[in-house]
């Protein structure tokens, strides 16, 4: 009998040990273990979207808007989706984040947004990712569910997010809070990078040209919606909140970051487009010469016929 009641014991121990690391798991989750996190807030808060003006487009236009959260430790939490309420116009006294990208508002326009988060004493990064799409998945559709990626590194998930959409454009960048509470979006303004550029060509006066349509060759047919540089070494650079890992997530990126799997390919007819095009971003001096993208021209001069001519 000593030696069943021994047995249960060491039983009842080691559940409780389970049950306490799942518990603090859990905390962790929310925010710690303090009586005020873990509670669901929602928060009012405004988006900026290069590269779009507000007045051509309407509230339908922004498909999704998705925020993905991180503890201190760079380790995922959980992910929330935004709710687009309309668009306003840019509140006198608002604060844009980050400071460091030059990048502002469209038309004096804002995105105004909702979303609920859950409340935490400790510090978060956030990752704000909007108008994803990839083989035409939204971000909730294409990466696993958070329990799949509970604890997962920031390093690792965010690279990996990769877009198929070359025609429209996607929009990303993270933020750093020291908590959340009611009041941690209050009078903010979020700036949000453009994951594509956009190639216009247009006819000069007197060029003695007239352009009849143009397209891209050797255009990327995917591109990361994030921006991603490794580091070396443990340093502070732009952003103190990366000095702790070996890498960074640029304020205003200079360097392309290309997924490994990239297929090039033409984009638009030739003969007929004369609308901008999205392109993902590009390194023509790292790709060989017959693999560097370029832009075809169709048209006539004055007096001559209608030809092709790459530039």
């Amino acid at each position: 009998m000593m030696k069943r009641s021994l047995y249960y014991i060491g039983m009842v121990v080691s559940m409780l040990l389970v049950l306490t690391s799942c518990t603090s798991d859990i905390f962790e989750s929310f925010g710690g273990d303090d009586a005020t996190d873990g509670v669901p807030v929602t928060l009012s808060f405004e988006a900026a979207f290069p590269g779009g003006g507000p007045m051509t487009r309407t509230t339908a236009d922004i498909k999704n808007l998705t925020l993905l959260v991180f503890n201190d430790k760079h380790r995922y939490l959980y992910r929330a989706k935004a709710t687009l309420q309309e668009i306003v116009d840019t509140p006198s006294g608002i604060t844009f984040l980050p400071d460091g990208v030059t990048l502002g508002p469209v038309e004096n326009k804002l995105y105004k947004f909702t979303v609920t988060l859950m409340t935490s004493t400790k510090p978060r990064i956030i990752h704000f990712v909007a108008d994803y799409s990839k083989d035409g998945k939204s971000l909730d559709e294409t990466l696993p569910g958070d329990h799949d990626l509970e604890s997962s590194d920031e390093g690792e998930v965010m690279p990996g997010i990769i877009s198929t959409d070359t025609e429209d454009y996607s929009y990303w960048q993270t933020f750093y809070f020291k908590n959340i509470n009611e009041n941690s979006f209050e009078n903010k303004a979020f700036k949000l990078l453009r994951d594509k550029a956009k190639i216009t060509v247009t006819n000069a006066q007197n060029s003695g040209f007239e352009l009849k349509g143009y397209s891209l060759h050797n255009a990327p047919d995917r591109g990361t919606v994030v921006s991603f540089q490794s580091k070396t070494q443990l340093t502070n650079g732009p952003r103190e909140f990366y000095r702790d890992v070996l890498y960074t997530f640029p304020i205003d990126p200079t360097l392309p970051t290309l997924p490994s799997d990239i297929v090039l390919k033409n984009i638009r007819e030739t003969t007929t487009n004369l609308n901008p095009i999205p392109v993902f971003e590009y390194s023509n001096s790292q790709a060989e010469r017959t693999k560097q993208l370029s832009v075809i021209l169709y048209g006539k001069g004055n007096n001559d016929p209608a030809m092709p001519i790459t530039s």
